[in-house]
């Protein structure tokens, strides 16, 4: 049967040159035999041929292994995995279309599921136990290079999404069933599901303490300081320059392989952003302000954005394509100058901060000299724990939300808002945030076609420029807090 298009009736093959040593095997094949396959229905089975054939190595030496096309033999002793000729790597190395041990087995064997369980977070295990033909997104981390061939992971019914140039990861997409199979690669270090991340608003200047026109460090824009605003994307707009680089991280099939660095490229689009949040971060870091008389200039009006799109029109994108940003990042960013990253999005914590792909990802920025700035999500309303990844990084600066009440420069009634996300983060117990910045009723750029300018009709503000056809909107989140410490990190950098 073919394994990659029958899914509910998949079978991973396990290689067992027959024997029951029979005389075919004694006689040894030709490349015009066809070598009987014995089906293993237990590990007691697989040790049992595994042993006869160590001991009869003149037998075993008979088999012609390129016909067979095995190499070794596989069994699961109750110290796990056996090493040499019983070993987990023999496993992947058997899976072809003519090979037989259904995934049942090994879902169901001790030994098995306890090594699929040290890989994966427990909420992922209970989707390997239950197994089904349904797909699964993963990322998965590996030591050095992945030992999957195509051939195994099409075996499989899998699919590689997405490489990584410079992290140790991979983007996976591959039946339940074919999970726990999966994980007994040595080769995979944790495998972690592919979820979901979103935009962190809730659909100042003053209280951040901004430099008046009078101060001296109003001179400070942030020129020459580059800022990656991994997001939504950036609309036109007239507060923000023309030219802004864009990059598109969303579809992986839109990337193409660098063949000087063997890296994925992401497309280069124009200004577009369907949601709206890159365009009003873009507005809090760095809007000129020119069509509202300054009053909504942005922070940091000197620097320079650039914008890495991973976020869709409904706000929600993909763990792999932050990812894919944050590595390409580690490859390109002095290129382009940029020294911090704004990642105004997030997702719940699911599992411990040593093992989560995403903060891994962006704590290798951070190790690489990048300034990392994070928000702490908008859970605040559920109490304390409540610290969103990647924020939950003992290295990046995660940022909560301040209110202050509308009374501008008067610090005494600020105070931290109902909705900013609270420490100590789920599991790892990290005290965040790592500090408060305003992020209620921020008010930058937007435009009208996007889906928060119609979310939003009563939160509209009308530009003030005679002549101008500009618009502004006015959001609250640790998102909009977020971009305002990216703007004073880029303004301490000049």
């Amino acid at each position: 049967m073919s394994v990659a298009k029958g899914r509910k009736a998949m079978k991973l093959k396990l290689a067992i040159a027959t024997a029951l040593l029979t005389t075919a095997l004694v006689s040894g094949p030709t490349a015009n035999q066809d070598v009987q396959l014995a089906t293993v229905n237990s590990t007691s089975d697989a040790m049992s041929l595994g042993l006869e054939l160590m001991e009869a190595p003149q037998l075993a030496s008979s088999i012609d292994l390129e016909t067979v096309e095995t190499r070794e033999i596989v069994a699961i002793d109750e110290a796990g995995l056996a090493s040499a000729v019983i070993s987990d790597d023999a496993v992947l190395a058997s899976l072809t279309s003519e090979r037989a041990i259904d995934v049942d087995a090994i879902r169901k064997d001790a030994e098995a599921r306890a090594i699929a369980a040290a890989k994966m977070p427990p909420h992922l295990f209970s989707i390997a136990e239950a197994g089904g033909d349904a797909d699964v997104e993963l990322v998965v981390r590996h030591s050095g290079a992945s030992s999957l061939s195509d051939e195994q992971l099409e075996a499989m019914d899998a699919e590689v999404v997405r490489e990584f140039h410079s992290m140790d990861m991979r983007a996976v997409r591959i039946p339940a069933d074919a999970l726990m199979a999966y994980a007994l690669d040595n080769q995979i270090d944790w495998i972690s599901p592919d979820e979901k991340v979103f935009a962190m608003s809730e659909s100042a200047h003053g209280s951040a303490n901004e430099p008046t026109v009078t101060q001296a460090n109003y001179a400070f824009t942030g020129s020459g300081v580059g800022i990656a605003v991994v997001d939504s994307g950036v609309a036109s707009h007239v507060d923000l320059p023309n030219g802004i680089l864009q990059f598109d991280f969303r579809d992986p099939s839109s990337m193409h392989v660098d063949t000087a660095t063997q890296s994925l490229v992401p497309s280069l689009t124009g200004t577009i952003d369907g949601f709206g949040q890159g365009t009003h971060i873009s507005g809090t870091i760095r809007g000129s302000g020119v069509d509202s008389h300054n009053r909504y200039r942005g922070i940091a009006p000197g620097a320079d954005i650039v914008s890495l799109q991973v976020l869709n029109a409904d706000g929600s994108g993909q763990s792999s394509a932050v990812i894919a940003a944050l590595d390409w990042l580690l490859v390109n960013a002095a290129q382009y100058n940029i020294r911090v990253v704004n990642l105004s999005l997030g997702r719940g914590v699911t599992e411990s901060n040593t093992t989560d792909p995403l903060v891994l990802a962006a704590e290798r920025l951070w190790d690489a000299g990048i300034v990392v700035v994070a928000a702490a999500g908008n859970a605040g309303h559920s109490g304390n724990m409540t610290i969103n990844s990647p924020g939950n990084s003992r290295k990046v600066i995660t940022v909560g939300s301040l209110t202050d009440a509308g009374t501008g420069n008067d610090a005494s009634d600020d105070y931290a808002a109902t909705f900013s996300s609270r420490g100590p983060s789920t599991g790892d117990l990290v005290l965040k945030p790592d500090l408060l910045a305003p992020g209620n009723k921020i008010v930058a750029a937007i435009s009208s076609n996007q889906v928060l300018a119609q979310l939003l009709p009563t939160r509209h503000e009308s530009c003030t420029r005679n002549g101008c056809n500009s618009m502004y909107l006015e959001m609250s989140g640790t998102s909009m807090a977020t971009g305002v410490v990216s703007a004073a990190v880029a303004l301490m950098l000049e």
